[in-house]
């Protein structure tokens, strides 16, 4: 006699998060239609805060017509730096490298090399940014600092002071690393903090004088290109990389809002 017993199914709890697909954007198509999209009743306008919610409203319709939101399933024990951007990344990344396996082109080898290198860009900074803050919550508990760097020891590997830590064996010399980096933090930021030898008696008598200037385009470009591929979107989903993606064509429509803003002395509410 020959007894059967089927195995249980293992349940796992998902969670359903948006996130936007980067699968077909093409940047050149989405810069191409910024520039034909008339922007003159938007420049025209004086109130900065109306601009602005206009500009907002037809701007996020482009984004969703060439990267539009996607429902995807996370399991609940993923790690905690995973979110929306990083698997649109993961997405884009398969996404080219099933292109490139039926195609076999040497586009579609730098499209597939492309977006692997910016899935890992951003996961090593999405794994640091979540190391810090971890560390910071562990506070004083030294255990659970070392569990915490025991855990997250492949995104650390790059670190001067990780480094330092893992050529010792025992346990004297890694307190002796560990109290000698806490220990010059001082100084070192003291040393990229500008000295001026000014004379507190001048200071008290000089009126308080706050005076913003003008920016230009060169400065909005600049603070564009720095931009982290890592830094979080808002609601409405405009992340870096489109902002970056959308290139010249923003500049003036931004700087139109920057320096209205400026001379109305009003933050727009809809970038609050």
């Amino acid at each position: 006699m020959f007894v059967s017993r089927k195995k249980a199914k293992i349940s796992h709890s998902f969670e359903y998060i948006e996130c936007r697909s980067y699968n077909s954007f093409d940047p050149i198509a989405f810069q191409r239609e910024i520039d034909e999209y008339n922007w003159d009743d938007i420049m025209m306008c004086n109130d900065v805060n109306t601009a602005v919610e206009l500009f907002n409203r037809e701007f996020i319709k482009l984004v969703n017509k060439h990267a539009p939101f996607r429902r995807l399933k996370m399991l609940d024990n993923a790690p905690g730096w995973l979110n929306g951007d990083m698997l649109a990344h993961i997405n884009e990344r398969e996404y080219w490298t099933r292109k490139f396996k039926k195609f076999r082109t040497d586009w579609h080898l730098e499209k597939k090399l492309s977006a692997k290198r910016r899935t890992r860009v951003l996961k090593l900074a999405l794994q640091s940014d979540y190391f810090d803050e971890k560390l910071r919550d562990c506070g004083n508990d030294s255990k659970r600092k070392w569990r915490l760097i025991k855990e997250y020891w492949p995104v650390l590997r790059k670190s001067s002071s990780i480094e330092k830590i893992r050529d010792k064996t025992d346990n004297i010399g890694k307190a002796t690393v560990i109290n000698e980096f806490f220990a010059t933090i001082g100084s070192t930021l003291d040393q990229t903090i500008p000295q001026r030898c000014t004379n507190p008696v001048n200071v008290l008598h000089q009126p308080p004088v706050f005076d913003i200037q003008e920016l230009q385009l060169i400065d909005i470009a600049t603070v564009i290109r720095d931009m982290s591929p890592s830094t979080s979107c808002g609601t409405d989903g405009i992340t870096a990389r489109i902002i970056k993606a959308a290139g010249p064509s923003l500049f003036p429509i931004i700087l139109h809002f920057v320096n209205s803003s400026i001379h109305q002395s009003v933050f727009p509410l809809a970038w609050k």
